[in-house]
Protein backbone atom coordinates (compact mmCIF):
# COMPACT_ATOMS: atom_id res chain seq x y z
CA UNK A 1 0.00 0.00 0.00
CA UNK A 2 1.30 3.32 -0.35
CA UNK A 3 1.88 6.27 2.06
CA UNK A 4 2.71 9.58 2.07
CA UNK A 5 6.42 8.97 2.24
CA UNK A 6 6.25 7.71 -1.50
CA UNK A 7 4.01 10.66 -2.53
CA UNK A 8 5.99 13.25 -0.79
CA UNK A 9 7.00 16.38 -3.13
CA UNK A 10 10.49 16.76 -1.31
CA UNK A 11 12.88 13.98 -0.55
CA UNK A 12 12.38 11.81 2.52
CA UNK A 13 14.17 9.03 3.91
CA UNK A 14 14.64 6.60 7.00
CA UNK A 15 18.06 5.33 8.44
CA UNK A 16 18.52 3.02 11.20
CA UNK A 17 20.86 4.07 14.15
CA UNK A 18 23.74 3.27 12.59
CA UNK A 19 22.95 5.46 9.96
CA UNK A 20 22.56 3.08 6.81
CA UNK A 21 19.88 4.25 4.79
CA UNK A 22 16.69 2.04 4.59
CA UNK A 23 14.18 3.99 2.65
CA UNK A 24 14.31 6.64 -0.10
CA UNK A 25 11.11 8.05 -1.55
CA UNK A 26 11.32 8.84 -5.47
CA UNK A 27 11.99 12.68 -4.91
CA UNK A 28 14.88 11.87 -3.30
CA UNK A 29 16.04 9.66 -6.14
CA UNK A 30 15.35 11.96 -8.42
CA UNK A 31 17.31 15.03 -6.06
CA UNK A 32 20.67 12.65 -6.57
CA UNK A 33 20.51 11.82 -9.77
CA UNK A 34 19.00 8.10 -9.54
CA UNK A 35 16.94 6.29 -11.41
CA UNK A 36 15.98 3.70 -8.54
CA UNK A 37 16.04 3.67 -5.05
CA UNK A 38 18.06 0.32 -5.17
CA UNK A 39 20.69 2.55 -6.72
CA UNK A 40 20.71 5.32 -4.59
CA UNK A 41 20.52 2.88 -1.41
CA UNK A 42 23.30 0.64 -2.67
CA UNK A 43 25.50 4.44 -3.37
CA UNK A 44 24.72 5.97 -0.51
CA UNK A 45 25.52 2.92 1.97
CA UNK A 46 28.76 2.68 0.06
CA UNK A 47 31.10 3.73 3.39
CA UNK A 48 33.78 5.76 0.52
CA UNK A 49 30.73 8.05 -0.46
CA UNK A 50 30.42 11.36 0.88
CA UNK A 51 27.33 13.47 0.87
CA UNK A 52 28.73 16.75 2.19
CA UNK A 53 30.71 18.76 0.10
CA UNK A 54 32.15 20.06 3.61
CA UNK A 55 32.59 16.51 5.08
CA UNK A 56 32.29 18.34 8.58
CA UNK A 57 29.00 18.63 8.02
CA UNK A 58 28.35 15.27 8.84
CA UNK A 59 29.27 15.64 12.22
CA UNK A 60 27.46 18.17 13.00
CA UNK A 61 24.51 16.92 11.86
CA UNK A 62 24.86 13.96 13.84
CA UNK A 63 25.98 16.26 16.67
CA UNK A 64 22.40 18.12 16.59
CA UNK A 65 20.79 15.21 16.88
CA UNK A 66 22.38 13.26 19.63
CA UNK A 67 22.23 16.44 21.45
CA UNK A 68 17.99 17.67 20.53
CA UNK A 69 16.89 14.70 19.05
CA UNK A 70 16.05 16.50 15.68
CA UNK A 71 17.44 18.82 12.94
CA UNK A 72 15.75 21.64 11.50
CA UNK A 73 16.53 23.97 8.60
CA UNK A 74 20.13 22.34 7.75
CA UNK A 75 21.45 23.94 4.97
CA UNK A 76 24.71 22.41 3.43
CA UNK A 77 26.25 22.01 -0.30
CA UNK A 78 26.06 18.28 -1.20
CA UNK A 79 26.87 16.24 -4.03
CA UNK A 80 24.28 14.59 -6.98
CA UNK A 81 26.12 11.45 -7.09
CA UNK A 82 24.83 10.23 -10.17
CA UNK A 83 26.18 13.17 -12.25
CA UNK A 84 29.05 14.78 -9.70
CA UNK A 85 26.74 18.37 -9.79
CA UNK A 86 27.13 19.81 -6.13
CA UNK A 87 23.90 21.28 -5.41
CA UNK A 88 22.31 23.35 -1.90
CA UNK A 89 20.21 21.29 0.35
CA UNK A 90 17.82 21.86 2.77
CA UNK A 91 17.40 19.22 5.92
CA UNK A 92 15.12 18.22 8.43
CA UNK A 93 15.07 14.80 10.46
CA UNK A 94 13.94 13.77 14.07
CA UNK A 95 14.24 10.15 15.85
CA UNK A 96 11.59 8.14 16.33
CA UNK A 97 11.36 5.60 19.28
CA UNK A 98 9.35 3.29 20.70
CA UNK A 99 6.16 3.50 22.95
CA UNK A 100 9.69 2.33 25.69
CA UNK A 101 11.64 4.98 24.24
CA UNK A 102 14.15 2.58 22.59
CA UNK A 103 15.26 4.45 19.56
CA UNK A 104 13.39 2.75 15.98
CA UNK A 105 14.96 4.50 13.38
CA UNK A 106 15.84 7.93 12.17
CA UNK A 107 13.82 9.92 9.62
CA UNK A 108 13.86 13.00 7.12
CA UNK A 109 13.61 15.58 4.24
CA UNK A 110 15.71 16.50 2.07
CA UNK A 111 14.87 19.84 -0.41
CA UNK A 112 17.03 20.67 -3.34
CA UNK A 113 17.42 24.27 -2.46
CA UNK A 114 19.77 25.14 -5.22
CA UNK A 115 17.76 27.62 -7.48
CA UNK A 116 16.68 30.03 -4.69
CA UNK A 117 20.27 29.73 -2.66
CA UNK A 118 22.18 30.90 -5.73
CA UNK A 119 19.45 33.69 -6.75
CA UNK A 120 19.86 34.72 -3.34
CA UNK A 121 23.83 34.86 -3.51
CA UNK A 122 23.61 36.49 -6.89
CA UNK A 123 21.61 39.17 -4.98
CA UNK A 124 24.19 39.41 -2.24
CA UNK A 125 27.01 39.58 -4.77
CA UNK A 126 24.98 42.93 -6.36
CA UNK A 127 24.22 44.62 -2.60
CA UNK A 128 28.05 44.25 -2.01
CA UNK A 129 28.66 45.57 -5.17
CA UNK A 130 26.87 48.62 -5.23
CA UNK A 131 27.08 49.22 -1.42
CA UNK A 132 31.02 49.01 -2.26
CA UNK A 133 30.45 51.31 -5.35
CA UNK A 134 28.58 54.13 -2.62
CA UNK A 135 31.20 54.16 -0.34
CA UNK A 136 33.68 54.47 -3.06
CA UNK A 137 32.47 58.20 -2.86
CA UNK A 138 33.44 58.52 0.59
CA UNK A 139 29.37 57.88 1.53
CA UNK A 140 28.64 55.71 4.73
CA UNK A 141 25.74 53.49 3.84
CA UNK A 142 23.16 51.96 6.10
CA UNK A 143 20.59 49.18 5.82
CA UNK A 144 17.66 49.57 8.14
CA UNK A 145 14.80 46.34 8.43
CA UNK A 146 12.04 48.47 9.58
CA UNK A 147 9.90 46.04 11.29
CA UNK A 148 12.36 44.69 13.71
CA UNK A 149 14.54 47.73 14.49
CA UNK A 150 17.90 46.19 13.24
CA UNK A 151 20.19 48.95 11.27
CA UNK A 152 23.22 47.39 9.51
CA UNK A 153 26.18 50.90 9.43
CA UNK A 154 29.05 50.09 6.64
CA UNK A 155 32.59 50.99 8.06
CA UNK A 156 32.30 53.85 6.31
CA UNK A 157 29.29 54.89 7.98
CA UNK A 158 30.56 54.38 11.08
CA UNK A 159 34.05 55.92 10.98
CA UNK A 160 32.46 59.46 9.82
CA UNK A 161 31.41 59.53 13.25
CA UNK A 162 35.15 58.27 14.44
CA UNK A 163 33.74 55.15 15.58
CA UNK A 164 35.20 52.06 15.31
CA UNK A 165 33.93 48.77 13.36
CA UNK A 166 32.28 47.70 17.11
CA UNK A 167 31.45 50.51 18.57
CA UNK A 168 28.15 51.03 17.04
CA UNK A 169 25.46 48.21 17.34
CA UNK A 170 23.33 47.26 14.55
CA UNK A 171 20.01 49.40 15.99
CA UNK A 172 18.58 51.98 14.23
CA UNK A 173 18.36 53.74 17.43
CA UNK A 174 22.37 53.94 17.62
CA UNK A 175 22.69 56.87 15.50
CA UNK A 176 19.12 58.24 15.83
CA UNK A 177 19.93 58.45 19.61
CA UNK A 178 22.67 60.76 18.65
CA UNK A 179 20.97 63.11 16.77
CA UNK A 180 21.23 66.91 17.29
CA UNK A 181 17.50 67.40 19.89
CA UNK A 182 16.59 70.53 17.70
CA UNK A 183 16.99 68.67 14.49
CA UNK A 184 14.98 65.55 15.44
CA UNK A 185 11.82 66.47 14.71
CA UNK A 186 12.36 67.54 11.09
CA UNK A 187 14.27 64.50 10.75
CA UNK A 188 11.31 62.35 12.20
CA UNK A 189 9.20 64.35 9.31
CA UNK A 190 10.81 63.73 6.50
CA UNK A 191 11.20 60.25 7.68
CA UNK A 192 7.67 59.20 8.03
CA UNK A 193 6.67 61.27 4.66
CA UNK A 194 8.77 58.91 2.45
CA UNK A 195 7.82 55.56 4.86
CA UNK A 196 4.49 56.15 3.92
CA UNK A 197 4.44 57.18 0.53
CA UNK A 198 4.10 61.00 0.08
CA UNK A 199 7.55 61.40 -1.35
CA UNK A 200 9.40 59.17 -3.44
CA UNK A 201 12.79 59.66 -1.53
CA UNK A 202 13.96 59.75 2.17
CA UNK A 203 16.12 63.75 2.18
CA UNK A 204 17.75 65.60 5.63
CA UNK A 205 19.87 67.54 6.84
CA UNK A 206 21.06 66.82 10.46
CA UNK A 207 23.54 66.99 13.57
CA UNK A 208 25.16 63.81 15.17
CA UNK A 209 27.50 63.78 17.74
CA UNK A 210 30.34 62.11 17.33
CA UNK A 211 32.81 60.26 19.67
CA UNK A 212 35.01 62.98 20.45
CA UNK A 213 31.44 64.50 21.56
CA UNK A 214 31.79 67.37 18.11
CA UNK A 215 28.76 67.77 16.22
CA UNK A 216 28.88 66.95 12.79
CA UNK A 217 26.59 67.91 9.75
CA UNK A 218 25.26 64.71 7.80
CA UNK A 219 22.99 64.57 4.22
CA UNK A 220 21.33 61.10 4.61
CA UNK A 221 19.14 60.01 1.82
CA UNK A 222 17.50 56.74 1.30
CA UNK A 223 14.55 54.61 -0.03
CA UNK A 224 12.17 51.95 0.58
CA UNK A 225 13.20 48.68 -1.46
CA UNK A 226 10.46 46.28 0.09
CA UNK A 227 6.94 46.47 1.40
CA UNK A 228 4.58 43.94 2.40
CA UNK A 229 1.26 42.84 1.26
CA UNK A 230 -0.27 45.80 3.09
CA UNK A 231 2.11 48.23 2.00
CA UNK A 232 4.00 48.53 5.25
CA UNK A 233 7.71 49.71 4.89
CA UNK A 234 9.87 46.83 5.19
CA UNK A 235 13.45 46.98 4.53
CA UNK A 236 15.10 50.76 3.49
CA UNK A 237 18.63 51.91 2.23
CA UNK A 238 20.56 54.74 2.34
CA UNK A 239 23.76 57.03 2.67
CA UNK A 240 25.44 59.46 4.66
CA UNK A 241 27.58 62.00 2.81
CA UNK A 242 29.33 64.73 5.97
CA UNK A 243 28.13 67.96 4.86
CA UNK A 244 30.07 69.37 8.00
CA UNK A 245 32.69 71.95 5.84
CA UNK A 246 29.89 73.09 3.22
CA UNK A 247 27.93 74.06 6.36
CA UNK A 248 30.46 75.94 8.09
CA UNK A 249 31.33 77.80 4.87
CA UNK A 250 27.47 78.84 4.31
CA UNK A 251 27.51 80.12 7.84
CA UNK A 252 30.89 81.99 7.24
CA UNK A 253 29.19 83.37 4.11
CA UNK A 254 26.08 84.26 6.00
CA UNK A 255 28.01 86.15 8.90
CA UNK A 256 30.46 87.80 6.48
CA UNK A 257 27.00 89.24 4.12
CA UNK A 258 25.16 90.24 7.40
CA UNK A 259 27.79 91.61 10.09
CA UNK A 260 30.43 94.16 10.17
CA UNK A 261 33.74 92.18 10.43
CA UNK A 262 35.39 94.10 12.95
CA UNK A 263 32.48 95.44 15.23
CA UNK A 264 30.30 92.13 14.88
CA UNK A 265 27.25 94.34 14.46
CA UNK A 266 24.66 93.85 11.97
CA UNK A 267 25.39 95.88 8.75
CA UNK A 268 23.26 98.17 7.02
CA UNK A 269 22.06 95.49 4.83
Amino acid sequence: MSTLFEFLPIGAYRTDASGMLLRANAALVRIDGFDTEEELLATFNDDATEWYVDPDRRSQFRRLMAQDGHVVNFVSETYRHKTGERIWIREAAHVVRDALGALLYYEGTVEDITATHRAHLTLQENEERWKRALESTGDGVWDWYIQSGDEFYSARCKQIYGFGEDEIPNRADALDGRTHPDDLAQMQRDREAHLSGQTPTYHNEHRILCKDNSWKWVLTRGMVISRDAQGRPLRMIGTHTDITDRKESDALIWRQANFDPLTGLPNRR
